[in-house]
C-alpha cells in the first residue's frame, strides 16, 4: 500500500528545482494521486502551502489554498497528473529556501497515528497517540493543536511526512555578468602581444576566472547542505561582478 509522503523531489531523488528563465521552477511531487494509505487519499487532501525565501532571511513569498496569502494554490484534490508546478518569479541572485506543506482534512471514521497530522476548522492537529480513532480534535488527551492553516507560523513543527524543504542556487545575473567579462577578455586582451603574464594581471580575467570555478562548485556544496558557504560564494559573485565590470 502506497503511503503518503510530501516531496520536493523527483523519482531519482534529485531536487525538484530548477531555473527557467527568471522563474524558479517548483515541482511537487507529493503522491496525493497514487496514495491508497489510510486517511491520506487524493481527496482528504484540501490543504497546501509553499513558501520561497532568500535563505537566511525572514521575509518569504508564501503560495497556500487558504486565503490572505501572497499567490492562491490549487487544492490537491484537483491535480489530475504528477508533478504539479508553481512557479516563482526571482528578482535577486541567492540561494533560495523553499518549504512544501500539504495536510489531509480530519475524518472521524479514520485510525490515525502519532506520526500524522491534520487540518480541522483552520487548525491544524498532531495526533499524540496511535490507534486515534473516532476522537475529535478537540480532544487534547489525543490531539495536541499546532497552529492555524492561516498563519504560517509554527509550520516547522509539522512532521515530515507532510512538510519538505529544499534549496536551489539561482546565479542568472551573475552568469550573465561573466560572459560579459569572457567577452571583453576577448575582444581586448586576449590579442597578438598579449602574453600570460599580461594576461594573469588582468582584473577581468581573474573576475571571469573567479565566477567560473564559484559557478562550478555551488551544485555541489548545496547537494551537500554547505549552505552557509553556498550563500557566501553567491554574494561574493555579485561582489566580483561589481569589482570588474
Amino acid at each position: 500500500m502506497p503511503a503518503f509522503q510530501i516531496s520536493l523531489r523527483d523519482s531519482n531523488n534529485d531536487v525538484a528545482l530548477s531555473v527557467v528563465g527568471s522563474a524558479l521552477a517548483i515541482k511537487d511531487y507529493s503522491n496525493y494521486i497514487t496514495s491508497s494509505e489510510s486517511g491520506h487519499l487524493q481527496a482528504a487532501f484540501t490543504f497546501k502551502y509553499i513558501s520561497v525565501k532568500k535563505y537566511g532571511a525572514t521575509d518569504k513569498y508564501e503560495y497556500c489554498t487558504e486565503p490572505g496569502f501572497d499567490s492562491l494554490l490549487s487544492s490537491p484534490t484537483l491535480y489530475l497528473s504528477s508533478p504539479e508546478q508553481t512557479n516563482y518569479t526571482f528578482t535577486d541572485d541567492a540561494l533560495y529556501e523553499v518549504e512544501l506543506i500539504a495536510l489531509p482534512l480530519y475524518s472521524g471514521a479514520i485510525t490515525y497515528n502519532n506520526t500524522h497530522f491534520v487540518h480541522s476548522a483552520g487548525s491544524i492537529y498532531k495526533s499524540l497517540v496511535n490507534s486515534n480513532v473516532g476522537n475529535p480534535v478537540s480532544d487534547i488527551t489525543k490531539w495536541e493543536l499546532i497552529g492555524t492553516t492561516t498563519d504560517s507560523t509554527g509550520y516547522e513543527n509539522i512532521g515530515y511526512k507532510y512538510r519538505d524543504v529544499e534549496h536551489k542556487e539561482v546565479v542568472v545575473s551573475a552568469r550573465e555578468c561573466a560572459a560579459e567579462l569572457v567577452y571583453i577578455i576577448n575582444c581586448e586582451e586576449l590579442n597578438a602581444d598579449c602574453n600570460d603574464i599580461e594576461l594573469c594581471s588582468s582584473r577581468n580575467w581573474r573576475g571571469a576566472m573567479r565566477m567560473i570555478m564559484i559557478f562550478e562548485v555551488l551544485p555541489q556544496m548545496v547537494l551537500d547542505q554547505e549552505y552557509n558557504k553556498a550563500s557566501e560564494l553567491i554574494n561574493e559573485l555579485s561582489i566580483i561582478c561589481d569589482c570588474c565590470s
